[in-house]
C-alpha cells in the first residue's frame, strides 16, 4: 500500500511501560543492583528518559524497588522488600507522640 513513509508511530505507551517495569524487576529480581545515570539506564533499556522515570516511579510507589540518588545523578536500584501489592509504604517513620492531631502527610524529619 502506498502512502506514508514517514516516521513509525512510537508503541503504544502502555506497551513500553510495561516492557520497562518487567525489564527493571528482571535486572533487580536475584538481588542484583542496576547502578548508572537515569540517561545510561534509559539508554540501556532502550527507552526515553521520561519513560524509564515514569516507570521508576510507579515501581517506587508500589515497594517493589528502592532507589538512591547518590552524587552526580548516579541511580542506585535495588529490589524492594515488599512482595504485597499494598498501597502503604516498604517503610513508614515512626511518628512520635508528639504529633498526635497534627495533618497526615507532615514530615516529622522536618523535610518541608
Amino acid at each position: 500500500m502506498g502512502g506514508t513513509d514517514g516516521p513509525r508511530a512510537p508503541p503504544p505507551r502502555d506497551n513500553v511501560d510495561a516492557r520497562v517495569r518487567g525489564a527493571v524487576l528482571d535486572a533487580v529480581s536475584a538481588d542484583a543492583v542496576l547502578v548508572g545515570t537515569v540517561g545510561s539506564l534509559a539508554r540501556g533499556f532502550g527507552v526515553t528518559v521520561s519513560d524509564l522515570r515514569f516507570c521508576l516511579s510507579e515501581l517506587l510507589d508500589a515497594g517493589r524497588i528502592v532507589v538512591q540518588l547518590a552524587p552526580g545523578g548516579r541511580l542506585t536500584i535495588r529490589r524492594g522488600r515488599r512482595s504485597s501489592r499494598s498501597s502503604a509504604p516498604a517503610v513508614e517513620p515512626r511518628r512520635p507522640e508528639s504529633n498526635e492531631g497534627k495533618p497526615e502527610g507532615v514530615d516529622p524529619a522536618g523535610g518541608g
